[in-house]
This record gives structure tokens, sequence and C-alpha cells, in this order.
């Protein structure tokens, strides 16, 4: 019984990281596709292996691109005043690194390099803080927006911990 409910943690985690083209939500009889296994009730049996060499194709063109083509002036316009606006005040009574784990470990893991459902390692990532910012306001691919989730303030603190304590 512990099994099944391991099995819909772990399909509920998913979910809430975006998902993918072989993940279904689980239904009322506890059935669930995740990669290539099925689970029905807590029993695990082989699937079809169709669109996961999609999947894997896809994952590695967006782990190969370090820049996102899609953030607009505007958004990196909206970043850097973001920045410019929180004062050291601001960010010396934030916890960047509990903030951190509460809200970007679930998909990049405690460490940055989990990479769940095509978050990038942030152990890599060589992207300005002002990009990072944007990304992390506007939400990038399968990365919900943050704005309206954290303060201002607080994406920056995450963004900067990132940099600080995160990359190599």
């Amino acid at each position: 019984m512990k099994m099944k409910y391991v099995v819909l943690s772990t399909v509920s985690l998913l979910i809430a990281c975006g998902g993918g083209p072989n993940e279904t939500k689980a239904t009322n009889n506890s059935t669930a596709k995740v990669n290539s296994v099925e689970i029905v009730k807590g029993k695990k049996t082989p699937i079809a292996q169709e669109g996961i060499q999609n999947k894997t194709s896809n994952l590695k063109a967006i782990e190969s691109n370090n820049q996102d083509p899609t953030m607009t002036k505007e958004q990196l316009d909206k970043a850097k005043a973001i920045i410019a606006k929180v004062t050291d005040k601001d960010m010396k009574n934030l916890k960047a690194g509990k903030l951190f784990k509460m809200h970007c470990a679930l998909c990049h893991g405690f460490k940055g390099n989990m990479k769940i459902n095509g978050a990038k390692d942030l152990t890599k990532s060589v992207l300005p803080l002002h990009e990072a910012v944007a990304q992390v306001y506007f939400g990038k691919g399968l990365m919900n927006p943050y704005k309206g989730v954290l303060e201002d303030a607080e994406i920056v603190a995450v963004c900067q911990y990132i940099e600080d304590k995160l990359r190599k």
C-alpha cells in the first residue's frame, strides 16, 4: 500500500515540474504513464517507446542552448530595473538558500544540477544576472514565471545565490 503513495507522489512531482509528452496525470483508477513504464495501481509494466526518442532529442537541443532567444528587450530591461531597485538592505534580510530550496530545488535539485524535465544545470549556467532574473521573473520553457510568487527582491536574491554559491 505504501508503494502506491510513493508512485503517486512521484507522478505529482513530475506534474508540478511541467511533465512531458509521455507523462499523464493519475486518474481515479490510479493509472499513470511515466517515461517508458505504465503504473497501474502500484504495478509497473513497460509501454511503447514511441515519443521517447523525440523527447530525448528535444532535451539535448534545449541543454545545448545557453542563451534564450525568446527573451525580449522589454523583459531584459524589466529585469535590469528590478535589480536596480533592490537595495542591499532588502538582500541582507532574505535567506536566498532557503528560497532556492523551497522554490527551485524541485526541478533543479539542491545543488542545482538535477535537470528534471529539461531544467538547466545551474552549476554550468553562464547567464549574467539580469538574464537569470528575467528567466525567473517571466518563466522559460516549462518553467513557470515567478512574478507574483516571489517578491522582486527574492527573485534577485535567488539568482544571486545561484551565481555565488552554485556555479563552479
